[in-house]
């Protein structure tokens, strides 16, 4: 364990234990009660497709297929960067440790790796989450529909988008869908008609 240690605040883990200190702190002030899991959400503001269904050789393959296909939006933010934080840590302890290196340019090329490794390694640890999480937000879902959407990322009729709801309980971020032959641009207004069990996404009309 002390060896272990040791090599974790060697110069060429420093940048990675750094960010595991800084994501064991924000587990402390989520249970204090300081931040909320979701506090640190991303608004994943991109004007491209991100439905999974669509076929990649359409042309719509973009990084919000990325993004969704490893999780963000899914999942809440800072999970998804707390395992992908201990993952790229114990690798590049793991790694500079049996190769023996203190170099900063090996270092550096190890990152690439280490990252793509640890983010599809990410991706199949949170898989759990992403059904528990649907399933909350499924619990919350009586308090959606009627209600009025601000639309903080653009939808159309097969263009995933986002939007806020106010609820009694706090305010939702879902998934929209536009009803046939509507837009709905980020700012506008909708109103939340049916959701989509199989697909998670509700439909939603412009509303003005």
């Amino acid at each position: 364990m002390m060896e272990f240690l040791q090599a974790a605040f060697l110069p060429v883990n420093i940048p990675y234990t750094g960010r595991m200190v800084l994501t064991m702190l924000y587990w402390f002030t989520v249970i204090i009660g300081v931040f909320d899991v979701s506090s640190f959400d991303i608004d994943l503001d991109v004007d491209v497709d991100i439905d999974m269904d669509a076929e990649v050789d359409s042309g719509n393959f973009g990084i919000g297929q990325v993004l969704h296909f490893f999780n963000f939006g899914e999942v809440p933010f800072m999970i998804i960067f707390s395992f992908l934080s201990l993952f790229m840590w114990v690798a590049s302890i793991m790694a500079n440790y049996y190769l023996g290196n203190s170099s900063w340019p090996i270092a550096l090329g190890l990152f690439i790796p280490i990252f793509i490794s640890c983010l599809f390694l990410t991706k199949f640890v949170t898989y759990p989450f992403v059904k528990f999480f649907h399933l909350a937000e499924k619990v919350e879902d009586t308090n959606v529909l009627g209600k009025i959407c601000d639309i903080i990322m653009k939808a159309d009729t097969s263009m995933l988008g986002q939007a806020e709801v106010k609820t009694q309980q706090a305010t939702q971020l879902i998934n929209i869908k536009a009803t046939a032959n509507n837009t709905l641009e980020k700012g506008a207004k909708g109103l939340v008609l049916e959701y989509n069990d199989e697909k998670n996404f509700y439909l939603v009309e412009p509303y003005s």
